[in-house]
């Protein structure tokens, strides 16, 4: 009797080991479960890394323009910006003068032309940066806005296509100013809700990389659709969202899969948050998926940059083709890239 209810212990020790083992595993790796798609695997370049300088400023830089400009880049303040200039290891941030501030304005870059616009209020003030800090008043326009806070998004012959309203934390108001069938709006209001967009300047072409899928559309100046791609990851599906007249509210908060991208001659180097198969202290890792610009975007390979912290980059720049700038809160961190 005794040896028949050892035995029962034993049998029920380890049925119970048998259930509770997998559940204390799912929990215990299931933050890093998150990260891994676990359907496609990185091949890792020989591409080498070193970091040149670390700037600790105190002057508030929130991101860098959305610009495809190599030799500078202009960092936005909350009332003003910066023209930053990396040489000799030396970051210079030199203060453009000649922008009357205004409460609640806003600063952003033109992709195409060395333009610069002032939002605020319900007034566009465009100006063209000439020198290394001044800038001069060249055209001013007046359209009608919902919110006092836009950013435009695409431009086209300098023209603003898009503009994206900042005040809600999943919630994106759109105006579109562009003379085209209703269709071509909708779709473009649709595109910059989802991702990003940059103009590549060697074949004069807009790149679109999704943030919450893995697509990819290159289009002409018209934004004629020219080639459809993806990205090796295989996150194919978009959040929901709630479309109400000229908003679209994320239905919850999506899952971010590729956070930002920058265009190096003729690669597009797309920075990934998605873990592979076999990535390895991922999380430690600032991650970049190479890609050939043709009518494939042919996977190349990838490389990464060592975090020299816990923080994320929030935004991230390439100068001269071989300097990359990689934006944080209180820093900025600069590496030489060896491509």
């Amino acid at each position: 009797m005794n040896n028949f209810k050892g035995s029962l212990r034993i049998i029920c020790a380890l049925c119970l080991l048998t259930i509770c083992f997998p559940i204390a595993y799912y929990i215990r790796f299931k933050k890093e479960r998150y990260y891994s798609n676990g359907g496609f695997i990185r091949t890792y370049l020989p591409i080498k890394s070193q970091l040149l300088h670390v700037s600790t400023s105190n002057k508030n830089i929130y991101r860098f323009s959305n610009s495809s400009n190599s030799n500078y880049v202009l960092g936005f303040r909350e009332n003003s910006f910066l023209k930053l200039t990396f040489s000799g290891n030396i970051l210079r941030e030199i203060p453009v003068r000649g922008i009357i501030h205004y409460p609640n304005n806003a600063y952003f870059n033109d992709d195409i032309n060395n333009n610069m616009y002032i939002v605020t209020n319900n007034t566009i003030v465009t100006k063209q940066v000439i020198g290394n800090n001044h800038a001069n008043y060249k055209t001013k326009s007046t359209v009608n806005f919902n919110s006092n806070l836009f950013e435009p998004l695409i431009f086209n012959n300098n023209k603003i296509i898009c503009l994206r309203a900042l005040t809600k934390k999943w919630a994106f108001q759109f105006q579109n100013l562009a003379e085209r069938k209703n269709n071509v709006k909708e779709h473009l209001v649709k595109l910059v809700d989802q991702g990003e967009i940059k103009f590549n300047k060697q074949n004069k072409t807009f790149i679109y990389v999704s943030l919450f899928s893995n697509e990819i559309v290159q289009y002409d100046t018209l934004f004629n659709i020219i080639h459809r791609a993806k990205t090796i990851d295989t996150v194919a599906t978009k959040p929901r969202v709630t479309e109400y007249q000229n908003s679209m509210i994320f239905s919850s908060p999506p899952r971010v899969t590729n956070y930002d991208f920058f265009i190096s001659k003729d690669k597009l180097f797309v920075r990934s948050i998605v873990k592979s198969n076999n990535d390895v202290d991922f999380k430690k890792k600032v991650v970049f998926d190479i890609y050939k610009i043709d009518e494939n975007f042919k996977y190349v390979g990838s490389f990464f940059i060592n975090k020299i912290n816990t923080s994320v980059p929030t935004d991230m720049h390439m100068l001269n083709n071989n300097i990359l700038l990689l934006l944080y809160e209180n820093s900025i961190e600069i590496f030489k890239i060896k491509l």
